[in-house]
């Protein structure tokens, strides 16, 4: 039973020195495609389903990007989504040739009103077990690609996150 809480506890400190380091370390000029589907799906299979509900809708699309960036800021959505869901979590991404838009839902208690700004706040969480760095890091990417991030209330019952980002930043001649 104690080395179970030592390997949950190490698992835990893990995740927080990396999403530490995620925030901490500057996103790479670098940039290569990615295909959104794929990411989404290798997240998904890698976090398992939790005992709740996977819905995806994956439009074919990709994208040019730091894709370790990208991978952290997706998986730090889907990852919230699990831990809030009580049974469901659904997943779509789209794109046209402007923008790329990925929502994450779930069917948990939602974020309050008086909330959303504070939730991308460094160290802010209303999860015991949660570092409070997961959704600045996905704000920080959506910034870097000048991009947007908005958080509804899910037609499941739950919070609701749209990530959009531009396919196409315009350069400054």
């Amino acid at each position: 039973r104690l080395i179970e809480i030592i390997y949950s506890e190490t698992e835990r400190l893990d995740g927080i020195v990396k999403d530490f380091l995620s925030l901490a370390r500057p996103i790479s000029p670098e940039k290569r495609k990615v295909s959104v589907p794929s990411v989404i799906k290798e997240i998904a299979l890698s976090l398992g389903k939790q005992n709740k509900e996977l819905i995806l809708n994956l439009e074919e699309a990709e994208i040019e990007t730091d894709e370790r960036a990208f991978r952290s800021a997706v998986e730090n959505l889907i990852r919230n989504a699990f831990q809030w869901a009580n049974s469901k979590v659904a997943v779509s991404c789209k794109s046209d040739r402007e923008t790329l838009e990925i929502t994450i839902e779930d069917d948990g208690p939602g974020v309050a009103e008086e909330e959303k700004e504070r939730i991308f706040e460094p160290f802010y969480s209303k999860n015991p077990q949660g570092s409070g760095l997961g959704l600045p890091i996905v704000k920080r990417f959506v910034i870097e690609n000048k991009g947007t991030i908005q958080v509804e209330r899910s037609s499941l019952g739950g919070a609701k996150f749209v990530m959009r980002i531009p396919l196409k930043v315009e350069k400054k001649g």
